[in-house]
């Protein structure tokens, strides 16, 4: 997702906010008007126009409160969308970065080593393993001949 996008779309909200403002305050002068109008032709108009001014003021004030509310969430979702496209970049660059190539060696070589020093281990090992089996057969074998010298 475009972060461009979500300023130009917080600029469209801003534009229709602005309208809207625009367009209220408009409805508000021509409401004074009419209750002005009504109040010249009914004598009581205070009452007439407080409840219609009390009314405008109350709609004004739920409307301000969603714009900033939508505002606000609008600010904080562009804020995270921008933190994780950073996030993403940076994940992004460390998974293409190369090593360099004297780490690489550094590494093979040092695995090499650890290669060969196993393989010395384990010949030493399978060494001890052939010699015990030689003296086992041996023993086995004089074993034999002193049971069948008994019997």
């Amino acid at each position: 997702v475009n972060p461009r996008h979500y300023t130009a779309r917080l600029r469209h909200e801003q534009e229709l906010r602005k309208e809207s403002q625009h367009k209220l305050d408009k409805y508000r002068r021509a409401r004074v008007r009419d209750a002005e109008t009504v109040k010249v032709r009914s004598g009581s108009g205070v009452d007439v126009e407080s409840r219609l001014s009390g009314e405008l003021e109350r709609r004004l004030e739920a409307e301000q409160r969603s714009r900033a509310a939508s505002e606000s969430w609008l600010h904080a979702e562009l804020k995270t969308r921008e933190d994780m496209e950073g996030l993403f970049v940076a994940l992004r660059d460390i998974a293409l970065q190369k090593p360099p190539d004297g780490e690489i060696k550094a590494v093979k070589d040092e695995l090499a080593a650890m290669r060969a020093e196993k393989e010395r281990e384990m010949r030493s090992r399978r060494e001890e393993v052939e010699l015990t089996q030689g003296r086992l057969v041996g023993d086995n074998a004089r074993l034999a001949a002193e049971l069948s010298e008994i019997r």
